[in-house]
């Protein structure tokens, strides 16, 4: 990141940092936290280099899509109508990270084939 010197860089596995999201995300209670962690989303993986993304590909969707759609993440309401506000903007901030941090800005042309 810029301002930090090498020597104080922290250096975090890619699942380690996806479980991050992913935990702030399923505690959130508020939608403006979970936009914020969406943006975040975004912000990590376009910080990715291209090849790194297309290597870890499989794992990262896997992780968006099993994480964040999740009951835990979903369900923060009990009123059924609740409910399905919640689910449908949780499957919009999905959308968001696999279009912006992934499909659009990431992927070379040779894997958007």
């Amino acid at each position: 990141p810029p301002g930090l010197s090498k020597k104080h860089a922290l250096i975090y596995d890619l699942a380690s940092v996806l479980s991050f999201f992913t935990t702030i995300y399923t505690r959130s209670i508020k939608k403006e936290h979970k936009a914020a962690i969406t943006v975040s989303y975004v912000k990590f993986l376009l910080e990715m280099k291209s090849t790194d993304l297309e290597k870890n590909m499989e794992n990262i969707i896997q992780h968006i899509l099993l994480g964040v759609l999740s009951p835990a993440s979903v369900t923060t309401s009990s009123s059924k109508a609740q409910q399905q506000i919640d689910t449908a903007q949780t499957i919009k901030h999905v959308t968001y990270i696999l279009h912006h941090g992934v499909a659009l800005s990431l992927l070379s042309e040779k894997s958007q084939q």
